[in-house]
């Protein structure tokens, strides 16, 4: 998802350049200027997401990195023209970017989890004490947090159902408040009852 949105800022730069130059002259006096412009956001989104996601808590990290990237080219690089559509861009490119895709990813794995824990409940009547039960009948391998690769944060709860949650962006963990993605379920609703099917008979027929 990361490579398509770099893929689509290098597109909106491209776009942006093409828009900013209505003649030859100002394309030869402006394309040098957007096209670093442009460089540097790509090289932005690559060190402050694309490599750090690679690290065990990859999303952590891109968040500490993204946030050490935009602070410097804010304070250091305030004047440089070099930079200004970066400035622009920069802070709903890749800070905002981490912050949505990790609270889906960690949405997603809860989803994932839970189907999992629905699955034991309904053949044993009751939810498991910990996540490793249910491998390998009913899910094929823990589920992990995205945020930090870990298992994600399950316990059994007084009323006889559970808590799930992912840590957030933090990396600490608030056992389900604080920034923490907390799975949110609702009862069952029962079924309605079967209506009897009346059997209709075609005429002149039996």
């Amino acid at each position: 998802a990361f490579h398509a949105e770099t893929l689509i800022v290098d597109e909106l730069m491209e776009n942006l350049s093409h828009n900013l130059y209505p003649s030859n002259e100002t394309h030869r006096l402006l394309s040098p200027w957007i096209g670093h412009n442009r460089a540097h956001l790509i090289e932005l989104h690559h060190q402050a997401i694309i490599i750090p996601l690679m690290t065990s808590n990859g999303y952590a990290q891109a968040k500490v990195k993204s946030e050490a990237m935009l602070r410097d080219l804010t304070e250091t690089w305030r004047f440089n023209p070099r930079t200004l559509f970066t400035k622009v861009c920069a802070p709903a490119v890749i800070s905002t970017a981490v912050n949505t895709t990790s609270t889906t990813d960690a949405e997603l794995a809860q989803a994932a989890a839970a189907c999992a824990l629905e699955r034991y409940y309904l053949s044993s009547q009751s939810y498991p004490d910990k996540l490793e039960d249910l491998v390998p009948d009913f899910a094929e391998a823990i589920p992990v947090d995205p945020i930090n690769s870990n298992p994600l944060h399950y316990q059994k709860t007084a009323d006889g159902r559970y808590q799930l949650h992912s840590i957030g962006l933090d990396a600490i963990d608030h056992y389900g408040g604080g920034g923490d993605v907390t799975w949110n379920y609702q009862e069952a609703l029962p079924l309605p009852p079967k209506r009897e099917r009346k059997s209709r008979r075609r005429r002149g027929k039996p």
